[in-house]
């Protein structure tokens, strides 16, 4: 009856009252994972200082990387764990668990291995150099050792939020951002650990996320069961959890070759204040797109449940409406952004060259912020109803084809200046790819909705 009622409300209920429940709650979750990021960052840039901020910026695509590990077999896993749980095969579902812990134990135990033996060459390869190479240090390798906490716990959290258990996903995270909340004032500030202080914080802040993690899987709160007969390799299995996850780790693998070739370009041509001010710049941006992937992710079992049920009609609306709140999101947020960028950057410094750079560049990088939600819920649509390929590169297409070249030549030719342009110029192209290919499958959905 439980799945019957919520097949009516996906299918019958209207589309905005849908959205506004799918999607708040996913975004609070966003907003969460958004505090965890920003507090650290203002913490550090306050207390320890500028430079600091620099290392931190160096760090986070790094580390990001490494993790995205676990969130992508977390994806992966869970897609076919929620698919065996509503068929009721239990032991299948057990099974698909053992593989993604052993899978994810292989890798996140290389990746960790491999950074700490070369944690100078990752570092420098990343745009670390002058001050902020020591400050980058110290903080990767607390962060390499809290690591596969972190991995494991994103890996579980997926698993949770894949069986119905989006409050204990919530929770999960609400903990992890209130003790780092509670602990960088302590470590950073009352200890004076500096940057070292923000690094404990986070992983110990992990560590408990993945301690109520295991508790609701070992004390069977959870339909999954982990059990050591589970834990073996399965080449089907794995296969089939490595396509799945792939578009998740595709977009973080992009994200990081980007940040490799920004950091390097900023070094280059604005030196280390300019990486610390991207730092603030990449956090501010944070903030105005999570809202944005949080209604896409509600939006996202909408259009499915809908293309399944052949109710062509809902699809359309779900999109539609979608595509105008995120646009409307996306105009507001470019006014406040327009207007009140210094008072953004302000939030994580009050350094006169820093807020002079920052407020300059926010306003640069955001130049087309009111075309971002339609190329946001346009790329998600075609995950939605399950067409791997479009999805996979319009996911990456802005950052590996658009930005980075784009940094390279523009900063070749205008310095700093190019580097903040290449931002909205790819976005631009980026929102007009995503239109060549929502556009077609616009028309093919209204003349399904035509035929129906």
């Amino acid at each position: 009856m439980k799945t019957n009622k919520k097949a009516t409300e996906l299918g019958e209920d209207p589309i905005s009252k849908l959205l506004a429940k799918l999607s708040i709650p996913a975004t609070i979750g966003m907003l969460v994972l958004l505090l965890y990021n920003v507090v650290d960052m203002i913490f550090v840039s306050y207390y320890v200082g500028t430079l600091a901020v620099g290392g931190l910026s160096i760090v986070m695509p790094i580390s990001m990387l490494i993790s995205s590990l676990g969130m992508s077999i977390g994806i992966g896993g869970g897609s076919i764990i929620a698919r065996y749980l509503g068929a009721k095969r239990y032991e299948d579902a057990n099974a698909v668990m053992g593989n993604m812990l052993v899978l994810n134990s292989s890798l996140i135990g290389i990746a960790t291995l491999i950074g700490i033996l070369a944690m100078d060459q990752v570092l420098v390869l990343f745009g670390a150099g002058g001050e902020i190479f020591q400050y980058a240090k110290e903080y990767f390798f607390i962060i390499l050792l809290g690591m596969p906490m972190f991995s494991f716990a994103m890996l579980f959290n997926n698993v949770a939020r894949s069986e119905g258990k989006a409050k204990t996903a919530m929770v999960t995270m609400l903990i992890s951002a209130l003790v780092n909340l509670i602990l960088d004032p302590i470590f950073i500030i009352y200890l004076d650990w500096g940057i070292e202080g923000a690094a404990w914080a986070t992983v110990i802040s992990q560590m408990l996320a993945l301690g109520f993690l295991l508790w609701f899987f070992l004390k069977k709160k959870s339909a999954i069961t982990i059990h050591k007969k589970y834990w073996n390799w399965q080449s089907t299995i794995i296969r089939e959890i490595s396509a799945i996850g792939s578009s998740s780790m595709a977009r973080q693998g992009a994200a990081s070759i980007v940040a490799i070739v920004v950091n390097h370009a900023l070094l280059t041509y604005g030196g280390e204040l300019s990486i610390a001010v991207y730092g603030i710049l990449v956090r501010i941006v944070m903030m105005v797109v999570f809202p944005l992937f949080g209604l896409a992710q509600g939006m996202m079992p909408l259009v499915g449940f809908n293309l399944g049920a052949r109710k062509y009609e809902r699809m359309e609306e779900s999109l539609k409406k979608s595509i105008l709140i995120a646009t409307g999101l996306s105009v507001f947020m470019f006014v406040a952004i327009f207007f009140y960028s210094e008072s953004f950057v302000r939030i994580f410094s009050d350094d006169p060259e820093v807020l002079s750079m920052g407020t300059r560049a926010l306003r640069i990088i955001n130049i087309a912020l009111p075309f971002i939600g339609f190329q946001i819920l346009g790329s998600v649509y075609f995950q939605a109803i399950g067409k791997a390929k479009p999805a996979i590169i319009l996911t990456v297409s802005r950052q590996l084809l658009f930005l980075a070249p784009l940094v390279w030549f523009l900063s070749n030719e205008y310095g700093l200046d190019g580097i903040w342009y290449a931002f909205p110029i790819a976005d631009t192209l980026s929102t007009i790819l995503v239109a060549a290919y929502i556009i077609p499958e616009w028309k093919e959905l209204k003349l399904k909705i035509s035929r129906n």
